[in-house]
Parts: C-alpha cells; sequence; structure tokens
C-alpha cells in the first residue's frame, strides 16, 4: 500500500510539473502575442499617423494652390480694370484733342472765310467806285489780289501791280 501511496504521489508530483511546465508555456505564449499585438498596435499606429500627416500636407497643399490662384485672379483682375481705365482715359485725352484740333480749324475757317470775304467786298467796292479802265479789274487782277495778296492801285486807272517784276506778271494790264 506504501508503494501505491508513493506512485501516487510520483504521478501527482509529476503532474504538478507538468502543469507548472505547461503554465509556464502558456504564460510565454501569453506574453508573445501581447508583445505581438503592441507592435501591431504601434506600427497600425504609425501607419495611421503618417497616412494623416499625408492627407493633411495634400490638404495644406491644395489650399496653397486654391490661394495662388485666387491671388493670380485678382492681379489679372486689377491689370484689366487698370488696362481698361488707361483706354478710357487714353481716348477721353485723344477725343479732346480731337475736338480742340476740331473747334481750332473750324476757327481758323471762319476767320480766314471772313477775311476773304471782307477783302472781296473791299476789292469790289474800290471796284465800282473808281473803275478800272481797261484792264478788268473784276476779273483777272481782282482774282490774284485774291490768290496772291497783291495791292492794286485803283486811281481809275489800273496801274498795275506792286511787285509785278518778282511775280512774273509783267507790268500793268
Amino acid at each position: 500500500q506504501n508503494e501505491l501511496a508513493n506512485r501516487e504521489r510520483e504521478r501527482v508530483e509529476q503532474a504538478a510539473v507538468l502543469n507548472r511546465q505547461r503554465a509556464v508555456e502558456l504564460q510565454r505564449q501569453r506574453d508573445q502575442l501581447q508583445q505581438e499585438a503592441d507592435a501591431q498596435s504601434r506600427a497600425y499606429a504609425a501607419a495611421m499617423k503618417a497616412e494623416n500627416d499625408r492627407r493633411e500636407n495634400e490638404l495644406r497643399a491644395e489650399q496653397a494652390r486654391a490661394q495662388a490662384e485666387v491671388e493670380r485672379q485678382r492681379a489679372a483682375a486689377q491689370a484689366e480694370v487698370e488696362r481698361q481705365r488707361a483706354a478710357a482715359q487714353a481716348a477721353a485725352q485723344a477725343e479732346v484733342q480731337r475736338q480742340q484740333a476740331a473747334a481750332q480749324a473750324e476757327v481758323q475757317w471762319q476767320r480766314a472765310a471772313a477775311q476773304a470775304e471782307a477783302q472781296r467786298q473791299q476789292a469790289a467796292a474800290h471796284g465800282h467806285n473808281h473803275g478800272c479802265g481797261g484792264c478788268g479789274c473784276h476779273g483777272y487782277c481782282l482774282h490774284n489780289h485774291y490768290l496772291y495778296g497783291f495791292h492794286l492801285h485803283y486811281n481809275g486807272q489800273c496801274s498795275g501791280l506792286h511787285h509785278s517784276q518778282s511775280s512774273g506778271l509783267g507790268g500793268g494790264f
């Protein structure tokens, strides 16, 4: 009976040793699984952080591009406004100058026309008052007076033209 008890004790002790070994092995496996889980968790967290950083950088770059495009369009619009303003100002200035030149030309033309009309009336009055003999003051002599500014002597006869030598027209008519 002692032998049976000894065998039973040995069996229990061996079972206890096996149980302790199994417990140690299970703890080792559990620790290893925990380490792997921790490593995977850290790797996942690092990957998620890297992905978040990448997306954030892309978003920042897109915002910078959008802002640059807004600034470019604003500058282009400002330049177009300035160009149109300068063109309108130049056109208005040119129109003012054109109107001034036209008005000045009109004044000069009216002045010349009035002066020519006064000279014509004066010359006609002289011709009617005194007559020009046979030289025809209403024709060629008077016409030359108009065109070239020659001065006629009205003393009842045409006494010729001043500057007749230089004009190449010869002495009186």
